[in-house]
């Protein structure tokens, strides 16, 4: 008797593992291999994505703090003089990304919005005349470029309307190309 129970049990156990087989054979281990590769490869472009973002994000963090580190420069009061301009004294406060703007004579007066361009040499701005004494250059935009020397600050700019970048630290007729110096209060 107990033969015929390992016999049937023998049997039985190679009976299920032929079918077993089969059934992998008919189809069944593919579509489970295929969802393993499936999800292999989200996981993978899950974790690159992942990596991606933090990668970007830390790159935008160091990129904000280099460009925020010259406007924190140009913060604050400058006094100075405009060469081969009117006699006098002219100030400039930047605060923010504000900028007002007295020249030596009192009808020149501007209030501007100013944006600084990044990875320039020499350093760039961008001014948008936001309000001034004189009314045709409102709603204007005016390229600059600068350069801080310990605590004076040289700029030099075009006029108002005029797309051109100043090519250097000279004041031009030709271009209107206007050249201050300024000191740090």
């Amino acid at each position: 008797m107990e033969n015929r129970f390992v016999s049937f049990y023998s049997e039985f156990w190679w009976k299920m593992s032929y079918e077993e087989s089969n059934v992998f054979k008919k189809g069944t281990l593919k579509p489970m291999l295929w969802i393993k590769a499936k999800s292999s490869v989200i996981t993978a472009a899950i974790i690159i994505l992942a990596a991606g973002a933090i990668t970007i994000a830390v790159k935008t963090s160091h990129g904000a703090q280099a460009t925020d580190k010259p406007k924190t420069a140009l913060q604050g009061t400058w006094l100075g003089h405009e060469t081969g301009g009117p006699p006098g004294q002219c100030s400039m406060t930047i605060t923010g990304d504000t900028m007002k703007f007295q020249g030596a004579i009192p009808q020149e007066w501007y209030e501007a919005k100013l944006t600084l361009t990044p990875n320039t040499s020499p350093k760039q701005a961008t001014i948008l005349i936001t309000d001034c004494g004189f009314p045709q250059y409102k709603n204007k935009m005016s390229n600059a470029i600068y350069k801080i020397e310990g605590k004076t600050l040289t700029i030099a700019v075009n006029e108002p309307g005029d797309v051109a970048v100043p090519t250097g630290f000279e004041r031009s007729a030709v271009s209107q190309t206007r050249l201050m110096v300024l000191s740090k209060q």
